[in-house]
């Protein structure tokens, strides 16, 4: 494409074009952007880039470490990282984002590399976001910082502090985002020692082996939390909740009008995560214990809720729940009670749900979704058995829908 002379002379001559910088193939691009900058502090962005770019960026990027404010590194092997500690032990007075990470698949065993983490290392940091080190717990250093990533780190933070003589709790006034992303027992221990304000969104990742057997796994998402969730003020104030299931994960969330919290489940490789739906489902109203929830939504094989009673449990402790949306992968028998071999019947126990509801004199739900996402063949039959249960249905609910076999729901909105 070009371009005109004047227009040229005018970017060539304004420093802060070149001050946000992007460098993936080689140190060409790196070198101009460095002339063209003036003397303004720099965003570097080299996560896409090579390591091997990256390391080899290492002295020119040294001789103007004062002015670095952004510094994202690509996955760094082990020898590659101890070369960039050059880069981090600079003085680094303007550094706001610093983005690093070991090359490490995050859930397994891996190596450990030290950073010191503190305000004299860092005294402008804002935006941490670390995968696969040893980072040392340093009350101080995180305080001030708005958003926090921490991947494989916490299992060394939740260690340091002493056995009996655990730290007070840390208040992070200024936190608007926090990632943790670990084993569940860390993830948990490192909850316990801090307390977040209501506006900070929350995503709090729980990461297994290869050799997990999740038929065997019983209160995750509660393991996944401290004891004491008054630094999750999140779970309290949701007025919106959704469980999604699936073979690569399972996750719970919570929503108000401005923020979210995740809980996810997973592990390195694919697994049936989808059969834990139903021990979710009793953990729920556990975790979303007090919240003024007014939506739900549940998605996975229903095959995995064990009857009425288990839905009863679950929505009977949100007395202001207007709207549930239900929906189930696979084939219709998903959705059905396919243990007693009826393939095409609706959710059965969804439906003796809403009639004992209606027994005991609970709130009326003001809409039901339903959402059959079954196969070619068994598509048919699923539309015919919600038809012959509609009128039912529809006495039960303020208003029911039921969304055709072939259409899927647009969950964009929901984090992944």
């Amino acid at each position: 494409m070009l371009v005109c002379r004047l227009w040229r002379a005018l970017a060539l001559s304004y420093p802060r074009l070149w001050q946000e910088i992007y460098s993936v193939k080689g140190l060409r691009w790196l070198q101009i952007a460095l002339a063209r900058a003036g003397n303004g502090l720099l965003d570097l962005h080299m996560q896409d880039a090579l390591p091997s770019v990256a390391v080899s960026a290492l002295p020119i990027l040294i001789a103007h470490s004062r002015r670095l404010r952004t510094l994202s590194f690509p996955p760094l092997k082990g020898g590659q990282y101890r070369k960039a500690l050059r880069l981090l032990m600079r003085d680094l007075p303007a550094l706001t984002r610093l983005e690093l990470s070991i090359a490490s698949e995050t859930g397994t065993v891996i190596d450990h590399y030290p950073l010191v983490v503190s305000p004299e290392a860092f005294p402008a940091l804002r935006i941490l976001r670390l995968s696969c080190f040893l980072i040392p717990w340093e009350p101080s250093a995180y305080a001030k910082l708005t958003r926090i990533d921490l991947r494989g780190c916490t299992r060394s933070i939740s260690s340091s502090p002493p056995r009996f003589e655990p730290y007070p709790p840390v208040h992070f006034p200024k936190l608007r985002r926090l990632v943790i992303w670990d084993r569940v027992t860390d993830v948990s221990r490192f909850m316990s020692y801090i307390r977040l304000p209501p506006t900070t969104v929350v995503r709090l990742v729980a990461t297994y082996n290869r050799q997990t057997d999740i038929r065997a796994l019983s209160n995750v998402f509660l393991s996944l939390l401290p004891p004491d969730r008054t630094g999750l003020p999140m779970l309290r104030s949701s007025t919106k909740a959704v469980l999604m299931f699936s073979e690569e994960n399972g996750k719970m969330y919570g929503f108000n009008s401005t923020k979210s919290i995740t809980l996810k489940l997973c592990a390195p490789v694919r697994r049936s995560w989808d059969a834990y739906l139903g021990r979710a489902l009793a953990e729920f109203p556990v975790v979303f214990a007090g919240a003024p929830l007014e939506e739900l939504g549940v998605t996975g094989n229903l095959g995995y809720v064990a009857g009425a009673s288990a839905w009863l449990a679950a929505l009977s402790p949100f007395p202001k729940l207007k709207l549930l949306h239900v929906g189930g992968d696979g084939s219709a028998r998903d959705l059905g009670d396919y243990r007693g071999g009826q393939r095409h019947q609706p959710p059965k126990a969804l439906l003796e749900t809403l009639r004992r509801r209606a027994a005991v004199g609970a709130p009326m739900l003001e809409r039901l979704e339903l959402v059959l996402d079954a196969d070619e063949a068994d598509g048919p039959a699923c539309d015919q058995s919600v038809d012959e249960h509609r009128a039912e249905l529809e006495a039960l609910v303020g208003e029911f829908l039921d969304v055709p076999t072939w259409f899927r729901p647009n969950l964009s909105h929901i984090p992944r």
